[in-house]
């Protein structure tokens, strides 16, 4: 706790002796982009750091949970009203990046998506993120299991569409209750699956809005140039409607997190 302001914090530890370059880097960049999106709501804050001979502290804004772990504890999908609310705050996020940042984030996942004790949602892990240059990035990072066909098969540049594929299965894993691809096994099997198979659906026979289903289906168009961009889906009119929908984030998200691991 910050005594001057009561402020709450989460502190990260680095050991500088444990870190390679590579880790470094990544810490350096997450950092960077953190503390320039200080303007947006739902992007993770960063409070400052501390450096000294064998440790780096990181003073992070205090989250609930991430939505990876929130899953497992609950075993069951999310609401579709939560899942709403979480599209709007992730699709915002992302959509500041883009414009005030120039940047791709590269890694969007549920575990990258928290949750303060508000319910507000918040991006994080920056550290893989890519510069866009006119609007296209190269380098090839992130986790397969979430990762779009064509950053799989193709070895030019990519834009934000592949993190729209990213949110897209994050949506569908939150709506569901597993990740589109939890039956394939191995690496390599995943791989072409993604690339070859049709892409993850829901539909209206599974208890999903119309809305819903057209909006995943726009993220999941195996083509990218067949997929939106942040500004045409947030003009879609499932976000719109989002935007008006009344759930009580903060009370679900307290109900969850009070109910022990073992009664779910």
């Amino acid at each position: 706790m910050q005594l001057k302001t009561g402020q709450v914090m989460a502190v990260k530890k680095m050991v500088i002796s444990q870190m390679n370059d590579e880790e470094s880097k990544r810490i350096l960049t997450d950092l960077d982009v953190v503390n320039r999106a200080r303007g947006c709501p739902n992007i993770v804050r960063c409070y400052g750091y501390i450096f000294d001979s064998q440790d780096v502290l990181i003073l992070m804004e205090c989250m609930a949970t991430c939505l990876d772990s929130l899953l497992k504890k609950m075993g069951r999908p999310f609401p579709e009203s939560a899942v709403d609310r979480i599209a709007c705050g992730v699709l915002d996020g992302l959509d500041y990046l883009k414009c005030s940042c120039k940047v791709i984030h590269r890694d969007v996942k549920p575990s990258n998506i928290l949750l303060d004790f508000n319910g507000t949602v918040k991006l994080c892990d920056f550290g893989i993120s890519g510069h866009l240059v006119n609007s296209l990035v190269k380098t090839n990072v992130g986790c397969i299991g979430y990762m779009s066909p064509e950053r799989i098969h193709q070895k030019g540049a990519y834009d934000v569409r592949s993190d729209v594929w990213s949110f897209g299965l994050s949506l569908v894993e939150l709506a569901r209750g597993e990740h589109p691809y939890s039956k394939v096994a191995h690496e390599f099997e995943l791989l072409t699956v993604i690339v070859q198979q049709p892409a993850p659906v829901v539909s209206m026979d599974e208890g999903f809005s119309a809305l819903f289903v057209n909006f995943v289906t726009l993220c999941l168009a195996k083509d990218p140039e067949h997929r939106p961009k942040y500004k045409q889906l947030l003009e879609h009119p499932y976000i719109l409607n989002a935007r008006h929908n009344t759930f009580n984030m903060e009370e679900w998200l307290a109900e969850v997190l009070a109910v022990p691991n073992d009664l779910f």
